[in-house]
């Protein structure tokens, strides 16, 4: 049941003018007081206020990934969680930008963007100290990157993962991410020891993307 009390935030969301609009445009809401509507438990307007909650989540979560400034540290004992060697961040880090998150000034999370071209831009890293792993960060990240990535123009955000990366292949997929190709023997070809994840060694990276609308 949807509460019967409204705070402020609530009520400037009924009052707005576009959701006035919504008010006339449903006979049953016409000429009816806000608070009326309120406590007529109305279901599209559960949903309009559950979908602006949720838009100022995000907003405030956003504001605690920033970029990393061109004269910090690069963070690669975070990033090597996610990749195996220094030599391989080392190909991508210089010409990516770096966004991290930071919890008691302490930097636990991250992830590398680098444009691939004007339309299309790829996540290369995406990392999270394993204490703060399962707590739904990595989808924060990727909601993050996808967020930035659409708003500075691009029109396709990509990521890559191994063959036998469970985990990251669900919560990818589950984000909205589609594979579209898989670079065969990437790992075999691309590292100098051979690297297991669940028990399986990988050996062909799957490449997802997904469209930003």
């Amino acid at each position: 049941m949807f509460p019967l009390h409204f705070n402020n935030y609530a009520r400037s969301i009924l009052l707005s003018p576009k959701n006035r609009v919504f008010r006339k445009k449903n006979s049953l809401l016409s000429g009816l007081s806000v608070k009326v509507i309120c406590e007529l438990d109305f279901y599209p307007i559960r949903d309009l206020l559950d979908k602006e909650l949720i838009m100022e989540k995000k907003e405030t979560e956003h504001q605690k990934i920033r970029k990393l400034g061109k004269d910090e540290k690069i963070p690669y004992d975070l990033l090597l969680i996610a990749d195996e060697t220094l030599e391989a961040i080392d190909k991508y880090i210089f010409g990516s930008d770096i966004y991290v998150l930071e919890q008691e000034n302490k930097i636990i999370a991250a992830y590398v963007l680098q444009s691939i071209n004007k339309n299309e831009i790829e996540i290369k890293n995406i990392a999270v100290v394993r204490d703060c792993q399962g707590k739904g960060i990595g989808k924060l990240l990727l909601r993050d990157a996808a967020f930035k990535a659409k708003g500075k123009g691009f029109k396709t955000i990509i990521i890559g993962t191994g063959d036998a990366s469970i985990k990251q292949l669900y919560l990818y997929q589950k984000e909205g991410f589609e594979v579209f190709d898989i670079k065969k023997s990437f790992f075999i070809n691309n590292y100098p020891e051979p690297i297991y994840e669940n028990g399986i060694q990988l050996k062909h990276m799957i490449m997802l993307k997904k469209e930003l609308m």
